[in-house]
């Protein structure tokens, strides 16, 4: 067991002597590391927010997109064929 963690204290004081001695090659490093991680939690916050949870209404299925270019009777028809999609189901 001590062999191993003088090994990794070993590792750690070569890699810090590395940080010292190269600090824009690590800095970049740290800098892609830091973008690419908070990329993907990003996305995958998104998708699942948007894609994997279902919609916050008791009935998502009977959800409708309402067109209307505003002529004259439309709403009024719209609105009777949604009472008689209601009364029928």
């Amino acid at each position: 067991m001590t062999l191993y963690l003088d090994e990794i204290r070993d590792d750690i004081r070569f890699a810090f002597r590395q940080f010292r001695r190269y600090p824009k090659y690590w800095g970049g490093i740290m800098l892609t590391l830091v973008v690419g991680i908070a990329t993907a939690t990003s996305l995958f916050a998104i998708v699942d927010g948007v894609l994997l949870k279902p919609l916050p209404y008791p009935a998502p299925d009977q959800l409708v997109v309402l067109r209307t270019f505003n002529l004259p009777g439309e709403y009024t028809e719209t609105r009777q064929r949604a009472m008689t999609v209601l009364a029928a189901s």
